[in-house]
């Protein structure tokens, strides 16, 4: 039996949010509408399935995040750790029922995009990081 199409939106909403560094906020890129709590961190998936090989699918997760510059480095850090993770511990990447990651690969690591912006009375800075990631849908 053929396994169906990845809910990658889901499985690395999931997985984003479980290991999430305390105080950071996590949301997909369709399902933001405006925030005010940083670190805010959006992400979103490209999805192909690899080949004809029953459920296995390589994945773009593209993720920006928005943070204080003091805390910039080890936020986008922590992010880069948890993300990496799921590719060396067999079961760190895995949501029941939706998916598992079975590698992990930079495209981008996180690099600031922009000096810092006014957003209210906050200064930002805006990271962004891709990653290819080998997935399989369960």
């Amino acid at each position: 039996m053929m396994a169906g199409l990845l809910n990658a939106a889901r499985l690395f909403q999931t997985l984003l949010d479980d290991g999430k560094p305390i105080g950071s906020t996590v949301a997909g890129d369709l399902d933001t509408d405006s925030f005010d709590a940083v670190p805010f961190v959006t992400h979103s998936e490209t999805i192909a399935q690899d080949r004809n090989s029953n459920g296995l699918w390589t994945v773009t997760l593209s993720i920006s995040m928005y943070v204080e510059p003091s805390t910039a480095f080890d936020t986008a850090d922590a992010f880069y750790t948890l993300i990496q993770s799921w590719g060396e511990d067999p079961t760190s990447g895995v949501v029941p029922g939706v998916g598992g990651v079975e590698a992990v690969e930079d495209l981008s690591a996180f690099t600031p995009i922009t000096g810092d912006i006014q957003m209210g009375t906050k200064a930002i800075r805006q990271y962004v990081g891709a990653f290819t990631i080998l997935a399989r849908s369960l």
